[in-house]
């Protein structure tokens, strides 16, 4: 024994650097140790991505529309934002920047919507350009409107000969209450047009509205939100980086650690949520789920209503394997490449 601590004593400065490699090296390892179901779970978040274009006067937004179509269309105007905005939901994963080391820092890979042709506006419209969208707009919106007052007409019409006990009559009711919500917003949207119209001493600008929300599960299971910004992006692809607002992980989430080397394993788990594929089905809280699949190449057979963009994949041994964009798997490569344009904090 006597002989042991002598040992130590001569050889402490080497002793002390061994234990501290040793325990370096063993916290790395359990960091990098496959995820239990539950952690797979909690790495599995929803991004939803809301965009819109904004007609500004004087610096402030005064009207918003979805898009625009191939003969200069306004789509969808409206004097409320948020009435304006297309929604996408896509799936995401929590990702630590560094291998076996915290360091999310609110950081989320996913894959984000295409935008399609009707999209795609040109920032550089000038006043008068708007200002002749916003007349097409005003005269399209005045058809709607005179529509919308006929329908109502009919039926306050059938509301007014018709009682409560008649068969049908709660339907008719709930159809006109639909109507003269209908109506109220078009009048708003029309009177915000005219509006604009008539001032000419303040310029019009355009620009592009996007806004992205993390949807996640909270230590009680609820959902709970994230406000967060866009890094980077993995151009060509759709592969995008996100963080959070404050730049903090959520404490109920679980971040994954990037291997340095690709999967090649041709079984897969996906972390999926039922609907979210399919726009008409998808909703924002779903609840992740685990669902097995098959690779060959870079190409899945996972089905799109249950592993949408974005949703993270995991080996059969639950090590992370890389995120689903569309048909295809962005390997581990593809997201330590984009991980390294988020800043090295």
């Amino acid at each position: 024994m006597k002989a042991i601590i002598m040992y130590i004593r001569r050889h402490k400065v080497g002793t002390a650097i061994t234990l501290l490699v040793l325990t370096i090296v063993t916290f790395a390892v359990v960091r990098v140790l496959p995820s239990s179901t539950e952690e797979m779970k909690q790495s599995a978040a929803i991004v939803e991505t809301r965009t819109c274009w904004e007609i500004s006067v004087g610096g402030k937004g005064a009207l918003w529309f979805a898009a625009a179509d191939s003969d200069s269309t306004l789509l969808s105007p409206s004097a409320t934002r948020r009435e304006a905005e297309r929604v996408t939901l896509s799936g995401g994963c929590w990702m630590n920047r560094w291998p076996a080391i915290p360091s999310c820092r609110g950081r989320l890979i996913t894959v984000l919507p295409q935008p399609s042709a009707t999209d795609i506006v040109s920032t550089g419209w000038k006043s008068a350009t708007v200002r002749k969208l916003m007349e097409k707009a005003r005269r399209d919106i005045g058809d709607s409107l005179k529509l919308a007052l006929s329908e109502d007409s009919e039926l306050q019409y059938y509301l007014r000969v018709h009682g409560v006990q008649d068969e049908g009559y709660q339907q008719i009711a709930a159809a006109a209450t639909m109507a003269k919500a209908k109506i109220k917003k078009l009048e708003a949207t029309a009177a915000t047009i005219d509006r604009l119209l008539d001032s000419t001493t303040l310029p019009l600008t355009l620009r592009r509205r996007i806004t992205h929300t993390i949807h996640y599960r909270n230590a009680d299971g609820k959902d709970t939100t994230a406000a967060c910004r866009l890094v980077a992006k993995d151009t060509p692809r759709r592969l995008s980086l996100l963080q959070t607002l404050d730049a903090t992980t959520p404490s109920c989430v679980t971040a994954q650690y990037l291997l340095p080397w690709n999967s090649v394993n041709r079984r897969l788990v996906a972390v999926g949520f039922s609907g979210l594929g399919i726009a008409e089905l998808a909703i924002p809280n779903a609840t992740p789920a685990l669902i097995e699949g098959h690779r060959k190449g870079k190409r899945h057979d996972f089905p799109r209503v249950l592993a949408a963009d974005g949703c993270p994949l995991f080996t059969p041994r639950r090590l992370f394997a890389g995120i689903v964009e569309g048909p295809t798997v962005d390997g581990r490569s593809h997201v330590a490449r984009l991980m390294m344009k988020g800043g090295w904090r």
